[in-house]
């Protein structure tokens, strides 16, 4: 397993447990669902792994749901829907068990979600990289000083 990987995984979790519920409901979003299952809100761990397991909703700009693999979007709702340490789990145990509990989970999911499911997982990325591209914004409209 990549040090790196584990490294960002236990330092969330180390994070994680530092934060009271009460603080983190106030500052992350709320209320999404995938299928009837409440979906975390995107941390740095589930970013991590969302990465490492080359999902689109990270590896590009932006994603073009109706080219998302089916096995892509389970992955996705696998990894918004579970712990991190949970998941990181999975992946150290292997491919193959990653993929059995994906199966699994998504099983419970009603194929009449699937539109539901993508507007979610967007709706997620895009409120988790709001304040990113915010200050992006911010320093890309700063004119330079002219003075010199």
């Amino acid at each position: 397993m990549d040090k790196n990987f584990s490294a960002a995984i236990a330092k969330q979790e180390e994070l994680e447990n530092k934060n009271p519920q009460i603080a983190l409901d106030a500052i992350l979003p709320s209320g999404l669902k995938i299928g009837g299952i409440a979906v975390s809100p995107l941390t740095l761990a589930h970013y991590v792994i969302l990465e490492k397991i080359k999902s689109p909703l990270v590896e590009k700009d932006s994603v073009d749901w109706e080219k998302v693999s089916n096995v892509d979007l389970m992955k996705m709702c696998y990894v918004v829907t579970h712990k991190p340490a949970e998941t990181r789990e999975l992946l150290v145990a292997g491919q193959d068990e990653f993929e059995k509990e994906v199966f699994e989970f998504c099983s419970e999911i009603h194929l009449s979600k699937l539109s539901e499911v993508g507007q979610t997982l967007g709706r997620l990325m895009a409120e988790a990289m709001a304040p990113i591209v915010s200050a992006e914004s911010e320093k890309k409209r700063k004119i330079p000083d002219s003075a010199g």
